[in-house]
């Protein structure tokens, strides 16, 4: 059921910022918190060319079964609607797109036999989990279309990408022996042994997504996943995935030794695989994203426990970082704790363009990797490493968003958000214009978190950044009972008159932490959620104003009870 009470806040930045010893001067625009659902995850965004922002999650109805979120925001960040579909059993979406009317598709999978079927091209659920491919309309957050797509046991779709011709490109597992394939399959049959095992899929659906015009298989004789898909200038179809066959079909692979990623390239008419190769270190990864550039170049991120994962010299991270043996699960054994890997890949026959690790001595994972127009490379996801690269990491988990420059051999800045508790940052695109869009999830209860990002000049110390007063992010965000605000005030000759205040979000003075005549240099300051009387101040937002002289600076935080 969807929660009678959709609570909506809106936060807006109007400062320049830049974490203590960052590269580059980054501007938090607009933040959105959408608190009201039942332990809701934010899957992944696409931005419009209105620079309306779409985001795909899931929640919990009744703390058992998985429900689908698509929320459509204005770019303000204001929500305009936001679409729940609440199917019998579980229901998760896996990624979006969009066509070139600005409709937006959804591809995931569900359990459910009520999963609400529109103009469907098959509307029976034939196992017991299928994928499933849904077209809303941008205007109204309407269903438009849907339908299942599967065979007798069972399906997940993982990736969709959409052509400049609006075809609709999926990919996923398929555990059926009668999945749907067509007669030029690359792979017609199924090389696993019977139910219990995946093959990847590889489909290519007419502009209305009722008419599956090329379908193959994929795989060796274990197990094999499409994760993600895109498509090349010449509409070359891109999937990689995980695989834990050692018979995989290779064409001019850079890897024969089997391990757990694969890369895959199949020509635009289906016929011929043009690159295939193992992908990874000796040690277990897991792919989180990828993207292509219109020459074929592959760009992929992950988490790594691999030393030696391939890395290229002169990138920014050539070796690993995290702790040998240092992490564990309960009731099993110690592991190396993960690194984020980051690589682009040429699928043309050069090889492997650059590769690097990112991270600290515990866990580090990314969720989702985009390009910007310069060939910049952003990640999104989250560490509990309090030595993650130029990050200001101090809580057990916090959202990063990362960039890495277009040779990969630089770290222009790492944004990180205080995610409340162990939630994680998993979206991530960038528009033509530079500006970064992420989501992920923060606090406690957990609410779906939205940002908007403006890159400013490339900075190489805190005298460089204009006016030279920053105000950084309170740290824990969300908080309960007390956070600590750090600032740093410039050079001046002398003591200057600093003021410090809290605000709630109708503009009401709150508190007043300082208000003195101040040194240069950094300083740090806590707020135990009280007012200026000394009572506790309800939960919410509040804002907090540095005042320098003429200059002034203002951050948002939650206040959570």
């Amino acid at each position: 059921m969807k929660p009678l009470i959709l609570t909506i806040l809106v936060l807006t930045l109007c400062c320049a910022w830049a974490s203590f010893g960052s590269a580059q001067q980054i501007t938090v625009t607009n933040e959105t918190l959408i608190p009201g659902y039942h332990l809701p995850h934010a899957r992944d965004l696409v931005v419009d060319d209105q620079n309306c922002v779409f985001v795909i999650g899931s929640a919990y109805t009744d703390g058992i079964h998985l429900d689908v979120i698509l929320i459509k925001l204005d770019p303000a960040g204001n929500p305009l609607w936001d679409l729940y579909i609440d199917g019998g059993n579980h229901d998760y979406a896996t990624g979006l797109a969009l066509d070139s009317a600005g409709d937006v598709w959804v591809c995931g999978w569900t359990d459910s036999p009520d999963f609400p079927m529109v103009n469907a091209m098959d509307d029976t659920l034939t196992g017991f989990r299928d994928a499933f491919l849904m077209k809303v309309d941008t205007d109204e957050g309407s269903i438009l279309y849907s339908t299942f797509i599967g065979g007798d046991y069972s399906e997940i779709c993982n990736g969709i990408v959409i052509s400049n011709t609006d075809e609709i490109y999926l990919t996923g597992n398929t555990g059926s022996t009668d999945f749907p394939v067509t007669e030029d399959a690359y792979q017609y049959e199924p090389n696993f042994p019977l139910y219990f095992f995946d093959d990847a899929f590889i489909m290519r659906l007419s502009p209305e997504g009722n008419e599956i015009r090329y379908s193959t298989r994929l795989g060796g004789t274990m197990d094999d996943t499409g994760d993600r898909i895109a498509l090349d200038a010449e509409g070359n179809i891109l999937v990689a995935g995980h695989t834990s066959t050692d018979d995989f079909p290779l064409v001019e692979a850079l890897d024969e030794v089997q391990n757990d990623l694969f890369i895959f390239k199949l020509s635009a008419d289906g016929s011929t695989a043009l690159f295939s190769t193992y992908f990874g270190g000796s040690d277990l990864e897991i792919l989180r994203g990828m993207v292509s550039d219109e020459l074929g170049n592959v760009y992929l991120t992950g988490s790594t426990r691999s030393i030696d994962f391939p890395t290229t010299a002169g990138s920014f991270q050539e070796n690993f970082v995290g702790d040998i043996n240092g992490c564990n699960v309960p009731f099993g054994g110690d592991y190396n704790c993960e690194d984020f890997f980051v690589s682009k890949v040429s699928t043309t026959g050069d090889g492997l363009v650059w590769s690097t690790y990112i991270g600290g001595n515990t866990v580090d994972e990314p969720r989702s990797i985009a390009v910007g127009p310069e060939g910049n490379v952003y990640v999104a996801g989250y560490t509990t490493s309090e030595d993650f690269p130029q990050g200001e990491i101090d809580f057990g988990a916090e959202i990063v968003v990362c960039k890495l420059s277009n040779d990969g051999g630089v770290l222009d800045f790492t944004h990180s958000i205080d995610s409340g508790s162990a939630n994680r940052g998993n979206g991530v695109t960038v528009d033509s214009q530079g500006s970064i869009y992420f989501s992920g999830t923060v606090g406690v209860q957990a609410s779906i978190y939205v940002s908007k990002l403006e890159q400013g000049d490339i900075l190489t110390g805190l005298g460089d950044v204009p006016g030279g007063l920053l105000l950084q992010s309170n740290y824990p965000n969300p908080f309960n009972p007390a956070t600590n605000i750090t600032y740093s005030l410039p050079e001046s000759g002398g003591p200057t008159q600093v003021t410090l205040n809290v605000f709630d979000v109708r503009g009401n003075l709150v508190s007043r932490l300082v208000n003195e005549r101040q040194q240069s240099g950094v300083h740090t300051v806590s707020w135990h959620g009280q007012d200026q009387r000394g009572l506790e101040a309800s939960a919410g937002v509040y804002f907090y104003q540095l005042n320098w002289g003429a200059e002034s600076l203002t951050r948002s935080m939650v206040l959570l009870k």
